[in-house]
């Protein structure tokens, strides 16, 4: 039973990778891009910025899933899955594409600095997740998976019908609402290359690092890469999480009426203080918190260590000026920033860094100095030009 369930998990966890692959590009795109726009604008726009955020998500993200579809049985294959999956995984695939209104509605919520509505949604559509969830523990998670697709499913339909029939209502009272819709799309597009750059560059990229190293590397040092990744991940989550949910509409709103590098620099000192705190925790407490989380044959060099938490500290710093360069509209210059950050430590990795784990460490680290020092730097110049 137990390996029946740990083998289900890890199918499970290739089901979600495929949801998320179909829906990230119009969260990181069009959803950071309506945040932004909501908080600058006046409130009689939010109705058409929202509803042209929905249909620019659905529009964008639906090629993704038409090809998951086809080519469902490579896909199979590839993630190996099994046959008798396919019809899973393209389901996924259609939770990934109709979630993308319930991502597009937690953007809209931030961009009015609604958290409490935000809070309250992923708590009511929780229940059911992990209500089937915890009855897993009874029937095992392989009996449950296809129940927790099916109420994904049940949950995204629900709040897609939700938005079609606030659309229906307001072009009923609305003059010209097509000329609205189609002005606040022309806002909105701006925002597609970060999204296609990030939400497909990014997973396709750590897939290849990660196939990279297992390949060049003995499953040691590679476990071990892993290890002291997620070790560090909970501190970046928590960063990256502050900067979006709270920082972001704060942000948006304040950049037209304040020094945007003064309140860029502010909040950094919000972030970047206690992340370092954290990290620095993490190193002196190193061997107690990876032996409790993974082995405690698990022994990794004191140096190695500091170049990988190093580098995930510069990719909190990066976090935060690209953060900068949402709210400053600079999508063009995201989508060709992001080739310096995972697609580049990918690139190095190819190009012979996988040799031995110190040198991961080292390709970790410049990639991220890169892209920070890339971020940093048109963060200042765009910055300044607006002023």
């Amino acid at each position: 039973m137990y390996n029946a369930n740990l083998v289900a998990v890890g199918q499970w966890a290739q089901l979600q990778t495929i949801s998320d692959f179909v829906a990230t590009p119009a969260f990181v795109g069009v959803g950071v891009g309506l945040t932004v726009l909501v908080a600058q604008k006046d409130e009689r726009e939010y109705p058409q910025i929202f509803l042209s955020a929905y249909f620019l998500g659905l529009a964008t993200t639906l090629p993704t899933m038409i090809l998951i579809s086809i080519f469902s049985s490579t896909i199979e294959q590839y993630l190996q899955l099994g046959a008798h999956l396919r019809p899973q995984l393209q389901l996924a695939s259609l939770i990934g594409w109709l979630g993308v209104a319930g991502g597009l509605l937690g953007s809209y919520w931030l961009g009015k600095s609604q958290q409490n509505k935000l809070f309250l949604f992923s708590v009511l559509t929780s229940i059911p997740i992990l209500s089937i969830l915890a009855s897993s523990y009874w029937k095992g998670f392989e009996a449950t998976s296809k129940s927790l697709m099916y109420a994904l499913l049940i949950i995204s339909t629900g709040v897609n019908l939700y938005i079609g029939i606030y659309f229906y209502r307001w072009k009923n009272k609305t003059k010209n609402y097509f000329l609205k819709l189609k002005n606040s799309m022309s806002l909105l597009v701006k925002y597609l290359p970060a999204g296609f750059s990030i939400g497909l560059l990014t997973p396709l990229s750590m897939l290849i690092s990660r196939s990279l190293i297992a390949n060049n590397l003995d499953w040691e040092s590679a476990g071990a890469t892993v290890a002291l990744l997620r070790a560090s991940d909970w501190i970046l989550n928590i960063a990256q999480s502050t900067l979006y949910f709270h920082f972001l509409p704060k942000i948006s709103k304040e950049i037209n009426q304040t020094n945007p590098i003064r309140s860029l620099f502010r909040i950094s000192i919000y972030i970047l203080a206690p992340s370092l705190m954290a990290l620095i925790l993490l190193y002196i407490m190193r061997e107690p918190i990876l032996h409790l989380l993974y082995d405690s044959r698990l022994n990794i060099d004191s140096s190695i260590s500091l170049i990988f938490w190093s580098g995930d500290f510069l990719r909190i710093v990066s976090a935060i000026f690209l953060m900068g360069l949402y709210s400053l509209h600079c999508s063009k210059t995201i989508a060709w920033g992001e080739f310096l950050s995972q697609p580049l430590y990918a690139l190095l990795l190819f190009l012979g860094a996988a040799s031995s784990l110190i040198s991961v460490g080292l390709a970790h680290l410049g990639t991220y100095f890169i892209y920070a020092l890339f971020c940093f730097t048109c963060f200042i110049f765009f910055a300044r030009e607006r002023r």
